[in-house]
C-alpha cells in the first residue's frame, strides 16, 4: 500500500483511543485535535451524515489539547 492511500491514525483527545480519520467520525478541532465519535457522541454531539458535520458540535469543556 502507497503512504497516499493510508488513512492517517490519530488520537483521541478523551479517551486515547486510536482512529482512522477517514474511516472514523471523529471530530477535529483546534490545531490537529480529535474526538473519537464515541466520546463526541458522549460529550453531546451529533453527527449529521446528510452534510457531513457536527450538529450541535461536543462539549469541549474541560479539555486540554494542543492550541
Amino acid at each position: 500500500m502507497q503512504d497516499e492511500e493510508r488513512d492517517e491514525l490519530t488520537t483521541c483527545i478523551a479517551c486515547g483511543t486510536l482512529t482512522e480519520s477517514t474511516a472514523d467520525r471523529s471530530f477535529a478541532f483546534g490545531t490537529g485535535n480529535e474526538l473519537c465519535s464515541a466520546c463526541a457522541l458522549a460529550r453531546g454531539g451529533w453527527h449529521r451524515a446528510d452534510r457531513d458535520v457536527w450538529d450541535p458540535p461536543p462539549d469541549l469543556r474541560g479539555l486540554h489539547g494542543k492550541d
